[in-house]
């Protein structure tokens, strides 16, 4: 998780699930520095939040620009047993 006291420099800033510290304008801040393909939006996969991702590539760059620990459950559309809600939620990536 992200520290919410003021860093000064990334000597102060652990960034986790494949970010890294980044300093703009002598602000620290983690950064994630890859993309997934247009393509990859073809393999859902259900993550272990109860959200579907568009793709692995997809769920692994949500866990990394929030900083959150989210795993596969398995590969496809999270089915309603396993979400909080009633309704199919997929989680795309701007």
């Amino acid at each position: 998780s992200q520290v919410n006291e003021t860093v000064s420099s990334c000597d102060e800033l652990e960034c986790y699930h494949g970010a890294r510290c980044v300093e703009t304008s002598g602000n620290p801040h983690c950064s994630c520095d890859f993309k997934c393909a247009p393509e990859d939006s073809r393999d859902p996969v259900c993550g272990y939040d109860g959200n579907t991702y568009g793709s692995e590539c997809q769920m692994r760059l949500f866990s990394c620009r929030y900083q959150k620990p989210i795993n596969i459950r398995y590969y496809g559309i999270c089915r309603k047993d396993y979400q909080s809600d009633s309704d199919v939620t997929t989680t795309s990536i701007p």
